[in-house]
């Protein structure tokens, strides 16, 4: 037991110095070789853990082509001494690729990418290996393999010698799927924009992946993987799914207090969402939107992904809303939505608006309408995103009778990663409307004010021709579908009144907090935002649930 407790201690003891020296060192400062070290001062650590340290300095050293250096050190009293015997500083001479037959050894060259005379780096070594071995791959040859050597010549040249194996270029055979039990097979072949017959690609392999892990209704069993084909020269991918629950309820309750004689009480919102009906991919979407004027909303969405088997979508939308006793307002639009690449996507929509007064002194209205837009998003979780963009853009161009409606809007969302499990969220939105007749309407206007929008202020408060609102967010994000979060939400705007024909400007701003909870029901969000009346008992509360069944 004794010799036992030798043996702990021993390996255990740790070494203390309070000052390095740095010794042999001529090609670098000894101020950048002790950064490598990352030591904190006076310092006492255990030896198993500096003799990893000083291996940073080694490794940075055969990195900047310094093949042969080797460090060391010793202690005196406090002061640690580290000896660097750098040797002979190495460059490209030759380069051998022996082996290929796919493409010529001239094309792999260039796509190494290392230039004979310069000085030798072993990231940009290996870098260009990996860009080799993914030209293969996304040629058809998921099995290279690549063993690179270099040879020495003289002192300080070196022989780089790349042996290829090509092994046999495969094209894409069948796609085999276990695990859905309501989502039909052909669903997931559709959403993998696999071509059958086509050479390999290992990027294609990975927008895939990426594809089906975009399907809210399925959840991934780990990558895709590559199997023997059945037919010789065709190799079969394995997708490995779980249905996932593919219905959403949304639900939210929000409390306006009395202000400016304006009346008070409470609005609601409830959203039901079928994203996978009968396993088709098909959606449906129905929303009820009531507020206080009052006014009510009714929205019908259903969506039949991939027309006629290709990467686009037909979305039809209907909606009807009342605004108090004034006026209805009735809307059709047919949408297509189209893949352009990863991330990218594009929309063209027509349709058919319908006003019919009540009271106002307007006279019935109908418009035709045709939209175009585009949206790139690489956000990397559409819930509670820790980094990325969502940019989307839409124009409008509608006719009337006598009058010629154009509408431009630009949404930009940025969130951009600050500390661990933190992030920093700023919201652009600009609007123009333009019309041949000025003043517009009411209904043509733009609507802010509210959730998601100028936060702090009655919902649909404002109307607007133009706008920009800037809305920054500090987001503590508590778990991948909880965050706590801080706002401030400022808007410039104008607004045109029918009757009277004037323009006004505004500047308006309100901040607030917010948190939203995953729990075993699903998402609770709480928001509290304080507008132009900064009194606690003016602010507007929101509450929402967010599930799924």
């Amino acid at each position: 037991m004794g010799y036992l407790c030798i043996l702990i201690i021993l390996s255990l003891q740790s070494i203390f110095f309070s000052k390095i020296e740095i010794d042999g060192n001529k090609s670098f400062p000894e101020k950048k070789i002790i950064q490598k070290l990352d030591l904190a001062f006076p310092c006492n650590i255990d030896e198993q853990i500096l003799d990893d340290k000083l291996k940073n300095i080694l490794v940075f050293y055969k990195n900047a082509g310094y093949l042969n250096a080797k460090v060391k050190y010793t202690k005196n009293g406090s002061t640690l001494s580290v000896q660097i015997l750098e040797g002979p500083l190495y460059s490209i001479g030759r380069i051998e690729i022996k082996g290929n037959k796919f493409t010529k050894s001239s094309n792999l060259e260039k796509i190494l990418g290392l230039t004979p005379g310069k000085v030798f780096s072993l990231p940009e070594f290996e870098n260009g290996i990996e860009r080799i071995l993914t030209f293969y791959e996304n040629k058809g040859f998921p099995f290279i393999k690549i063993s690179p050597s270099y040879i020495t010549l003289g002192e300080n040249t070196l022989t780089i010698s790349l042996g290829i194996e090509e092994g046999p270029r495969l094209r894409w055979g069948k796609v085999i799927i276990k695990g859905n039990t309501v989502t039909k097979p052909y669903v997931i072949e559709r959403q993998m924009q696999i071509k059958k017959g086509k050479y390999f690609s290992s990027q294609q392999l990975m927008e895939s992946q990426a594809n089906l892990e975009e399907l809210p209704y399925i959840k991934l069993n780990g990558k895709l993987k590559l199997i023997k084909g059945d037919i010789t020269g065709n190799v079969n991918i394995l997708v490995d799914v779980n249905d996932a629950r593919s219905n959403r309820i949304y639900g939210l309750l929000g409390y306006i207090p009395e202000e400016n004689n304006k009346k008070g009480g409470f609005l609601g919102l409830l959203k039901i969402d079928m994203l996978n009906l009968f396993g088709t991919g098909r959606a449906l979407s129905i929303q009820w939107n009531k507020q206080i004027s009052p006014y009510t909303k009714l929205i019908f969405i259903y969506k039949e992904p991939w027309l006629f088997g290709t990467q686009t979508s037909l979305n039809l939308y209907l909606s009807h809303e009342i605004n108090d006793t004034l006026y209805s307002f009735s809307k059709a639009d047919i949408e297509f939505v189209s893949n352009l690449a990863q991330k990218l996507s594009m929309n063209a929509k027509t349709g058919i608006e319908k006003f019919t007064p009540a009271v106002m002194e307007l006279p019935p209205a109908r418009k035709y309408l045709f939209g175009t837009g585009v949206r790139f998003s690489n956000l990397d979780n559409p819930v509670n995103p820790q980094k990325g963009i969502d940019y989307y853009f839409y124009s409008e161009y509608g006719k009337k009778t006598s009058n010629n409606v154009l509408k431009f809007s630009v949404s930009l969302l940025n969130v951009i990663p600050l500390f661990k499990n933190n992030a920093s969220a700023i919201t652009i939105v600009a609007k123009n409307l333009k019309t041949n007749n000025p003043p517009a309407p009411e209904y043509e206007q733009f609507t802010l004010g509210g959730y998601n929008s100028l936060r702090g202020y009655r919902d649909r408060q404002f109307r607007a021709i133009q706008l920009l609102r800037i809305s920054p967010e500090f987001r503590v994000l508590l778990s991948k579908k909880s965050r706590f979060y801080i706002f401030y939400d400022c808007a410039y705007f104008k607004t045109s009144i029918y009757s009277a024909g004037e323009v006004n400007e505004f500047l308006k701003c309100g901040y607030g907090i917010g948190v939203k909870l995953s729990s075993k029901i699903g998402i609770i969000s709480i928001e509290y935002a304080i507008g132009e009346e900064k009194t606690f008992m003016k602010g507007k509360i929101h509450l929402g649930l967010d599930a799924t069944f």
